[in-house]
């Protein structure tokens, strides 16, 4: 039973539904995540694109996003969090003045984190193998960026695509196609052409925005109420850090028209494509 047990932990785990898109316009692909169990570090995920073949079986694999992340060094990454007073799609760094906003938040039980500490996290976080799990006595070589995508469904993203054809009762005319049809949705619709992303939640404590053309990562997430959450990886014992839940929940994506007083100098209100996702097993707030 124990070998058994150790054959199966140590194989390669899938554990969310391919996330199949449905307009055959855009092609017939499959995006399917995966991940490697390792008790020592962060589990190592794997997020593939295939072509889906006419009998529902997979094709040939267009992609790995784990492994075009690996060819990114993790200082160039676009990594960005909200609540500690700074902008820009880069804040998640350890630069100034972001580690000064940031080390209070990722050692919450910390009486004075010191910068230290904050920015070996943070290159951890990013990528750098800064706890030397693989043992090799360096801590400026790179790890496996993306973890894994465990109970976080995938989400593809493009164009607007919702319907505007109401077939509900004509006494209770109010469905969501007759609401979009109704308040200039196509419009909308036929003049919004953007990047095709898939969206995946990763339990490192990122969301990640994946370019469906070559996967590559557009940019990364991390809520803020996970901050305090990321220095649980780190052990007393050397080279080993424990994997956490972080971004678990499964995002959902809808289109909605309402007034956000822009300042962009665009008539209000308008239709607006929003993303709402929980942490899971990661914790509470969404």
């Amino acid at each position: 039973l124990t070998d058994a047990i150790q054959q199966s932990i140590s194989g390669r785990l899938a554990f969310t539904t391919p996330a199949v898109m449905s307009d055959v316009s855009k092609g017939d692909f499959v995006y399917q995540s995966s991940f490697e169990y390792d008790k020592d570090k962060q589990w190592q995920g794997s997020l593939k694109k295939y072509k889906l073949n006419a009998n529902g079986t997979f094709g040939a694999e267009q992609w790995d996003a784990g492994t075009v992340l690996n060819t990114v060094g993790y200082q160039s990454r676009k990594l960005w969090t909200v609540g500690i007073g700074t902008k820009g799609l880069s804040n998640f760094n350890h630069g100034t003045p972001n580690i000064t906003n940031l080390k209070s938040k990722l050692f919450p039980l910390k009486a004075s984190p010191t910068d230290a500490e904050a920015e070996k996290l943070i290159k951890y976080i990013r990528g750098q193998d800064s706890y030397d799990t693989d043992s090799d006595g360096s801590t400026k070589d790179e790890i496996h960026k993306l973890a894994d995508i465990y109970n976080s469904e995938l989400i593809v993203v493009g164009d607007p695509e919702a319907s505007t054809a109401d077939t509900g009762n004509t006494n209770y005319p109010k469905t969501d196609a007759f609401y979009r049809a109704n308040n200039g949705y196509t419009n909308f619709k036929n003049n919004t052409s953007r990047l095709e992303v898939v969206i995946a939640g990763a339990n490192n404590g990122i969301l990640h925005a994946f370019d469906t053309r070559q996967g590559n990562e557009l940019w990364g997430y991390i809520p803020p109420n996970i901050l305090g959450k990321l220095s649980t990886t780190i052990t007393s014992t050397p080279n080993k850090t424990i994997s956490i839940y972080g971004v678990d929940g499964s995002p959902m994506v809808k289109d909605i028209f309402f007034d956000d007083t822009p300042n962009d100098g665009q008539t209000n209100p308008r239709w607006r494509t929003v993303l709402i996702s929980g942490l899971g097993a990661g914790g509470k707030g969404y």
